[in-house]
């Protein structure tokens, strides 16, 4: 399964401790990141992330032609709802 992670700046520690604790069960699949998302998952877990470019810089829409084309087949993104 290729699974896409996704965090805004100030959810970027939450998803490094999700995926350090379910990282027996991510390890198992494609991860995709955007660029600063999966340097630090890749940093934190040891995991290997295909990174894209930093989602502010096109990484996000990177995934989202990705999804257009059935590429991913999850996305996990930790939204901070008062981002802009």
């Amino acid at each position: 399964m290729n699974i896409a992670l996704i965090a805004h700046d100030k959810k970027k520690d939450l998803m490094v401790e999700f995926c350090l604790a379910y990282k027996s069960v991510l390890a198992k699949h494609t991860l995709l990141a955007t660029g600063i998302t999966g340097g630090l998952i890749e940093e934190a877990t040891g995991l290997k992330v295909n990174r894209f470019l930093p989602g502010r810089e096109g990484g996000s829409e990177q995934i989202a032609a990705r999804i257009a084309y059935n590429e991913i087949d999850m996305v996990l993104s930790f939204r901070d709802p008062f981002a802009q």
